[in-house]
């Protein structure tokens, strides 16, 4: 059961009624959920909480209302919100009846400020009676979502879901295609703008503030460098510590009773969350549902590297865990993929992620443990490392990780000094002019390719993060790039749909405080990167997954199944070429030319053999095909919804 809130605050001189508020609850409820409703409204304010879970998949006791609105004779709460520090909360204020409450006995002792201190995955919303204020906040990370509309004159529309805002009928929110059109050009939207003019998201770490004459946002929180632990600080140190925090970070997440899910793949960051979850359990008779995503039934594991078989030591190693494979299904070609909403998603049958949500929330879970985020500070990949050791001047301990680096990899210590080191000081025009000279493709190019744009456009959304010689502050800087957002927000509208949560424990407030702190030679140690967090994850993750250069990609089969297919997908390419809308913004010679380079099933099979064998995946020859045609698609779907647009205005 998830809960999600909505508010009104007009400015228009017209009051609130109960039907404008149930239009907003009324937008999230779908097929197969059940939906209750607890409003709020006095004159030019409303608010509410829409408690939402899937038909019969819970007992009876778990689908009893739980608490809704706070309401006292000063405030009005609405909350979408799990309270990781609400036991140390209770010491201060005494044991409160809900997590809201606990907002309430902050804010009334500590005014706005006080609730900086609430530790945990919210979107909230607070009338002041009192002062007249309507206060909107959103946690720290941006995990919970939050989505507003404001106009002077007329007023504030905020709630967890922008489809809620819409529905408010408050301030129009006619669709923005050109927005829609860039974000298939580019890898994450910023962090503000939506696919509806008018419609904004307010960003984690954010909060506003409305009142009767206007709205202003302000940023409560934003991740900064840190100061190192200091040399006294030893790796075995810092790594035990490390994994004391991360194993909080994952049991404060656990819900006291019934079902939990989880993701489970071959990669560090969801493995031990899986694995550390099923071990701190808080009831005998809980179990952690743990979703894998694996290759196309039709493939088999000797066929190609796949993530099941390292998924399946973590699971076939604690009796605790419910073990779920789901495969990947064959393309529909005739499928075509869309916008929910605010974000770009494919609901077809291929979506691994909606599968899952479906069947956690049919088996009665609250919460579905991810592990993303995990990447960006806590399990970083170290890049920029190795130039700060040299920087720092830690030349001996420079030297011997270069030379344990270039042993690992098997590459010689020059490549390692000019792509590992180097590229973190050179200037990004003598990079891209060497990796041209050694034709290495570069993310810029793999962008491209996966989008399907004409350079021209393609060039228009090019965002190169540069990684340089600093460590934390790349950490910081891939921590605020938008990927990880947009993802965050992704699978809260997934949850939305199903009636269950997301949690990550990787992007826990402590977690990332002490991993930021992190001096690079904790991040690569005898050759290996994340070498803080292999360390502490010692008798929880089996070595296949801790010794892993990297995680594997789920379906290495597309590239298979691409090669089968190539005659049909040349002739929907062929098919899609005869829209001169489409003609004018994508390059279709660019993905024939993918096609008709694609290699013979055989040959590809045996690639992809000698990469198991090393124990890695090699690259994605499908991403340049797939990812173009269903942005065709997409836009060829845009463009007729426009122009339908227009013509109904006409």
């Amino acid at each position: 059961m998830i809960s999600l809130i909505s508010c009104i605050y007009r400015h228009d001189g017209l009051a609130v009624d109960q039907g404008s508020l149930d239009n907003m609850a009324k937008a999230v409820s779908g097929d197969g959920l059940s939906v209750h409703v607890d409003a709020w409204f006095d004159g030019p304010v409303g608010l509410a909480v829409t408690q939402v879970h899937k038909q019969s998949s819970l007992p009876i006791e778990a689908t009893k209302v739980k608490a809704g609105l706070y309401r006292s004779d000063r405030l009005i709460i609405a909350g979408d919100m799990r309270l990781y520090n609400a036991a140390s909360l209770s010491k201060e204020f005494g044991a409160l009846e809900s997590d809201v409450a606990y907002i309430a006995a902050l804010y009334e002792r500590e005014g706005v400020r006080g609730l900086d201190r609430l530790e945990g995955d919210f979107t909230i919303a607070l009338w002041d009676k009192r002062q007249r204020t309507m206060l909107v906040k959103r946690d720290h990370v941006g995990i919970r979502p939050a989505y507003y509309a404001y106009q002077p004159g007329k007023g504030l529309a905020f709630a967890s879901l922008g489809k809620s805002v819409r529905a408010s009928g408050l301030i129009p929110t006619p669709v923005n295609r050109q927005a829609q059109i860039d974000h298939l050009n580019h890898d994450a939207a910023d962090q503000v703008s939506t696919f509806h003019h008018n419609l904004k998201r307010l960003p984690g770490g954010n909060e506003g503030i409305a009142t009767d004459s206007g709205f202003k946002i302000h940023e409560y929180w934003r991740l900064k460098p840190q100061p190192y632990f200091s040399d006294e600080m030893t790796f075995e140190d810092w790594s035990a510590e490390l994994k004391t925090i991360f194993r909080n970070a994952v049991t404060k997440r656990l819900p006291e009773s019934g079902p939990i899910s989880s993701h489970l793949s071959s990669g560090m960051d969801s493995a031990s969350i899986s694995a550390i979850a099923a071990e701190n359990l808080k009831h005998d008779d809980q179990v952690l549902d743990a979703y894998t995503f694996g290759m196309s039934e039709a493939f088999t594991e000797e066929d190609m590297l796949d993530e099941v078989p390292y998924a399946r030591k973590v699971a076939m190693k604690r009796n605790r865990i419910a073990w779920t494979v789901l495969h990947k299904k064959k393309r529909d070609q005739a499928s075509v993929v869309g916008f929910e909403e605010d974000r770009d998603a494919d609901f077809s049958d291929v979506d691994f992620e909606d599968r899952a949500a479906s069947d956690a929330a049919n088996k009665g879970s609250s919460v579905i443990l991810s592990g993303w985020g995990g990447d960006e500070i806590a399990t970083y990949t170290g890049s920029g490392a190795l130039a700060e050791l040299l920087l720092r001047g830690k030349i001996f301990t420079f030297v011997d990780e270069v030379k344990l680096y270039s042993k690992r990899r098997k590459t010689p210590v020059f490549n390692v000094l000019f792509e590992v080191v180097g590229a973190r000081f050179l200037p990004q025009t003598v990079l891209d002019f060497a990796k041209g000279i050694t034709r290495k493709r570069d993310f810029k190019g793999n962008k491209r390719a996966r989008s399907g744009f004409k350079v021209a456009l393609a060039k228009r959304n090019d965002v190169v993060y540069r990684r340089g010689p600093n460590s934390q502050r790349n950490r910081i800087e891939k921590f605020y790039n938008g990927n990880l957002h947009w993802r965050l927000e992704d699978w809260a509208y997934t949850g939305a749909r199903h009636g269950v949560q997301y949690a990550f424990p990787m992007l826990d407030l402590d977690l990332i405080e002490h991993c930021l702190r992190c001096p690079p030679e904790f991040l690569i140690r005898d050759g290996y990167n994340r070498a803080g967090f292999r360390t502490a994850m010692q008798g929880v993750l089996p070595d296949e997954i801790l010794l892993n250069r990297w995680k594997h990609i789920s379906t290495p089969c597309t590239n298979i199944e691409v090669i089968q297919e190539k005659n049909e997908l040349l002739a929907e390419l062929a098919q899609l070429e005869q829209d001169p809308d489409l003609r004018d913004v994508f390059d279709f010679e660019a993905v024939r030319k993918r096609l008709h380079a694609l290699p013979t099933e055989e040959a590809e099979r045996e690639r992809l053999a000698k990469w198991a064998k090393k124990g890695e995946q090699g690259y994605n020859i499908a991403s340049g095909i797939i990812g173009p045609l269903a942005n065709m698609k997409r836009y060829q779907k845009l463009k007729a919804e426009e122009r339908a647009s227009e013509d109904d205005v006409e």
